[in-house]
């Protein structure tokens, strides 16, 4: 016969159920701050391209139609292709051979290529642009390819804290290119070199993510 106390175990799927709705706010609060980091360089890039206000605005408006996803695709276009390819998109709307709403198609177009998105490399290592490359390379070597790799995740969850790191590194994962090999187990990819899109602090990061976090779970309360 069961006990009362039988009866009013907690319920351990509800128990994981609950676990995992706050990684999901967690990493939901991660996206929303990263893409919110990366927009403010990508504006500042449209700029110094001589986008004026109201085209940067219209190109904004345009972004924010775009499921999450497709922000994470559009926003993966190396700093260094941004350098060179915001003035020309600039020069081709001058010349009238596309339009502003074409910006976003354009981007989102070349991150479909090589199914693009964000991945996440930390490391206590500044690493500083080579000309006109900024890049992150493989200096671990990796066993199962005999070959020296840099490591990636996919979401906030995988970021590797294994090793004391101060810079949360924001790169380019092409996850249809053959060069990076995916571990879908665990979120995370490898390469030989990793184009970098921005660079940010771990640290802050992960305190932007917390307060969030706490403010999303007081909105909620609150409804």
């Amino acid at each position: 016969m069961q006990s009362y106390d039988q009866y009013f175990q907690p319920d351990e799927s509800e128990e994981e159920r609950r676990k995992k709705e706050i990684k999901r706010n967690y990493e939901k609060a991660f996206q929303f701050i990263i893409i919110e980091k990366l927009l403010e360089q990508f504006t500042e890039q449209l700029e110094e391209a001589d986008f004026d206000s109201d085209e940067i605005e219209q190109i904004k408006i345009e972004f924010a139609k775009q499921p999450i996803f497709l922000q994470k695709q559009i926003l993966s276009i190396p700093a260094e292709l941004r350098t060179r390819n915001f003035p020309l998109l600039k020069q081709q709307i001058v010349a009238g051979t596309k339009q502003i709403q074409d910006v976003i198609s354009t981007l989102k177009e070349a991150g479909k290529k090589g199914n693009c998105t964000l991945g996440y490399h930390t490391t206590n290592r500044d690493i500083l642009p080579s000309g006109e490359r900024w890049f992150i390379r493989g200096l671990e070597s990796d066993d199962r390819d005999n070959l020296a790799r840099a490591y990636y995740s996919l979401d906030y969850e995988h970021i590797f804290r294994a090793k004391p790191a101060k810079f949360l590194f924001v790169v380019r994962a092409a996850l249809n290119d053959e060069s990076h090999i995916l571990d879908k187990t665990n979120n995370w990819g490898r390469a030989s070199t990793l184009p970098i899109i921005q660079r940010l602090d771990l640290q802050e990061i992960d305190n932007d993510v917390r307060l969030r976090f706490i403010d999303q779970k007081k909105q909620s309360s609150e409804k």
